[in-house]
């Protein structure tokens, strides 16, 4: 009985070893199945120029036999969920490998690298534009909206495009106008993450009240050579304000810098509301194919180009060693006499909605996420190739998927 006990308990010993290797081989081939999976979902993707409707965001795709298992993949959308109503969003592709007893999966998330297609215009909104008493000079140019346009009784010297109806009223149109177009891609929801990665922190606490008793930058130089709310200065002119849901204005200061502006408050506003103030700005970015403001959030621009910042009026060098104009190879000095014109030379994009408030700037390109309000706005547009031809960090999205260095992981198998 002894002997036959021994030898019973060898024989389930070694049939328990032979299930045990037997398992340890299908996990590591479902590992190797579970990577190749990914690289067959991106050369699927790269074969399919319609993949955004071909596949629906978590639907896992039929298993292909390969070796000694299978493989199959699901794309994911994070941002809502949805892979073909925009262009830009990036996915996360989950590689699924089985073997024998084995399921591993292998994920990366993945995004276009062209240029978003707003880029090819001056300015595009995802919602409506309402043009009231405007005027605007973007001639040949091209202003989109991915809704609809009302254009009232302005007049608009620029090409007009628009997904839904173009509403002309009593407006002066000297430009082309097309409606029923396809939606123009848009940054995403991770265009503020470099910025918010790179840039350095200004505590709205540090800002100084205006006379309304509001955080005001006014007054001021900021660059990177030039922090005036903190010690700590940004080679690449990156600063980051999260407002707290306070009401933030900017005005008479010149800006060499990209300025991310989170959670500002009902009321914040690019310039002022006094029609009679003669101070403006002067804003450009420190890196040239940079934007010159982020918002993420609602805001208002109010100010106009046709005043000039005078050193004069404000008592303050703003050209002072370390931030020449024009930035980076002009001119310094340890005067308060220079003169700059009132202008925003960059790229402008708010994530909320937009409101213009009689004001009248020169700004290079705008883009919004919710919509545009313009009273009584005259303003130039100045459209910018560099942005298409080297997009800046968080405008790029369209195109085939390609892999995000650091974003590789092995999930949870069901």
């Amino acid at each position: 009985m002894l002997l036959t006990v021994i030898g019973l308990a060898a024989l389930t010993a070694a049939r328990l070893g032979v299930r045990m290797n037997a398992a340890a081989d299908d996990g590591v081939e479902a590992e190797v199945l579970a990577e190749s999976a990914v690289e067959y979902a991106l050369h699927q993707v790269a074969l399919d120029p319609n993949w955004r409707t071909t596949y629906k965001s978590g639907n896992e795709t039929t298993p292909v036999p390969l070796g000694r298992g299978t493989i199959s993949f699901r794309l994911v959308d994070e941002t809502d969920g949805l892979l073909d109503n925009s262009g830009s969003d990036p996915v996360r592709i989950y590689g699924t490998g089985r073997a024998g007893i084995a399921t591993r999966i292998y994920s990366v998330r993945a995004c276009g690298q062209d240029p978003v297609t707003c880029l090819n215009t001056v300015m595009t909104t995802n919602a409506n534009i309402d043009w009231w008493t405007s005027t605007v000079q973007a001639t040949g140019m091209t202003i989109a909206s991915n809704a609809s346009m009302t254009c009232r009784t302005s007049t608009l010297n620029a090409n007009l495009e628009a997904v839904g109806t173009i509403n002309v009223g009593l407006a002066h149109i000297n430009g082309t106008k097309k409606s029923g177009v396809p939606a123009r891609d848009m940054p995403n929801a991770g265009v503020f993450d470099y910025y918010l990665a790179q840039g350095t922190p200004i505590a709205i606490a540090s800002l100084p009240l205006d006379g309304n008793g509001y955080p005001a930058i006014e007054k001021k130089l900021i660059s990177p050579a030039s922090n005036p709310f903190g010690a700590a200065t940004n080679a690449k002119g990156i600063y980051v304000i999260d407002c707290q849901g306070k009401r933030l204005s900017i005005k008479g200061s010149r800006i060499v810098a990209t300025l991310v502006l989170l959670n500002p408050g009902s009321g914040s506003r690019i310039g002022t509301p006094v029609d009679g103030d003669t101070v403006s700005l002067n804003w450009a970015p420190a890196v040239s194919n940079y934007p010159c403001l982020l918002v993420k959030g609602d805001m208002i621009i109010s100010f106009k180009s046709d005043r000039n910042l005078e050193e004069p009026k404000i008592g303050v060098n703003l050209n002072p060693p370390g931030t020449p104009y024009p930035y980076p190879i002009g001119a310094t000095n340890a005067t308060t006499s220079d003169v700059y014109p009132g202008q925003i030379a960059g790229l402008v994009y708010v994530s909320g909605n937009l409101t213009g408030d009689d004001w009248s700037p020169q700004v290079a390109m705008l883009f919004v996420g919710g919509g545009y309000v313009a009273n009584d706005d005259n303003f130039i547009l100045n459209y910018d190739p560099t942005y298409l031809t080297k997009p800046p960090p968080g405008f790029t999205g369209s195109g085939q998927p390609m892999p995000i260095a650091g974003t590789w992981r092995w999930e949870q198998a069901p």
